[in-house]
């Protein structure tokens, strides 16, 4: 089992994570005030995404959580994609990557938690999906092919799942 983190260790993560958004908070106000050469529309989500890293790698690094964890990886891959949207791709181009997020996060936190197999098919799950919608993003099949595809997709995965489970409760009795 794992062993409880200290109060100590707790609080010094709490000052660490309000220092990193008081310091957020301060770039956003000076970037309204147009003290920097960009604008706040430009700026806003890629600096909401690094934070978001920032506290995420904070909180896992110190109270070693499976949570930090997930959404250090996942805004990690937010933050890529963003960085793209600012290197001139659209978001059309690289929403994938937003889809991606999610299981990337899930997978990562795997370390930290006991049911691997059922959170592992979750994010399986997504990547399928993320890469069906990649299909779309590069122009291959268009959203009106590739959103009935995903709905048949995740039907399918119901159904294995379902078969599954019920082959296994019969087994047991």
């Amino acid at each position: 089992m794992k062993q409880p983190v200290n109060e100590r260790k707790i609080h010094i993560t709490e000052l660490i994570v309000a220092s990193i958004v008081l310091a957020i908070g301060i770039f956003l106000t000076l970037t309204s005030l147009d003290l920097f050469p960009f604008m706040i529309e430009d700026c806003w989500l890629i600096t909401t995404y690094a934070g978001i890293f920032v506290v995420s790698l904070v909180v896992m690094l110190m109270q070693k959580n499976a949570i930090g964890c997930g959404a250090t990886f996942a805004m990690l891959s937010l933050l890529i994609a963003q960085i793209f949207v600012l290197n001139g791709l659209s978001f059309r181009q690289i929403y994938p990557l937003y889809v991606l997020a999610l299981p990337l996060g899930v997978l990562s936190a795997m370390c930290f938690i006991k049911r691997r197999g059922a959170i592992f098919g979750v994010a399986a799950a997504f990547v399928g999906m993320s890469l069906l919608l990649l299909i779309e993003s590069f122009s291959i099949l268009s959203i009106k092919a590739v959103l009935p595809i995903i709905v048949a997709y995740f039907g399918i995965l119901g159904i294995i799942y379902s078969y599954f489970k019920l082959k296994h409760s019969r087994e047991n009795k």
